[in-house]
């Protein structure tokens, strides 16, 4: 995926936009940012890579308030919808990480808040060792 080039949709184009977390929680709120969106009338896609230092077996945690999808190096791993509030550690997959940068690609849709949870742990719910995250490069 290529973050530095614009998305056409029809006749529409999109762009990326940096969108950093500092929730510890791995929460990301699109709510503030696009404020006026009903609930269920959009959806945002965010991507980040995660660099592992070996393969290795993880447990992909999440938590939205709407719907959820997440692909891991183009995989769909776990896609579900709900109702009510927002709160990590709400649904889980296990998942396989590659050995250097995996690509992460969520879609959510906008709900009370259009917000969701994402981390990686191990299979004790612990954080996972031996990963981290980087920022893909845009010209945004």
């Amino acid at each position: 995926m290529d973050v530095s080039a614009p998305l056409k949709a029809g006749d529409q184009i999109f762009t990326w936009t940096r969108f950093p977390s500092e929730a510890s929680a791995g929460e990301i709120n699109f709510g503030p940012r696009y404020p006026g969106i009903e609930e269920g009338e959009a959806y945002a896609y965010a991507t980040t890579k995660i660099v592992s230092d070996m393969e290795q077996d993880a447990l992909l945690v999440t938590g939205t308030n709407a719907a959820l999808a997440v692909w891991i190096n183009g995989e769909k791993v776990t896609d579900y919808e709900t109702n009510g509030s927002a709160y990590p550690d709400m649904n889980h997959a296990y998942v396989r990480l590659q050995k250097g940068e995996n690509l992460f690609l969520t879609r959510t849709r906008s709900g009370r808040g259009w917000e969701f949870y994402l981390r990686l742990a191990d299979y004790y719910g612990h954080p996972l060792e031996n990963v981290r995250a980087v920022m893909p490069q845009n010209n945004h």
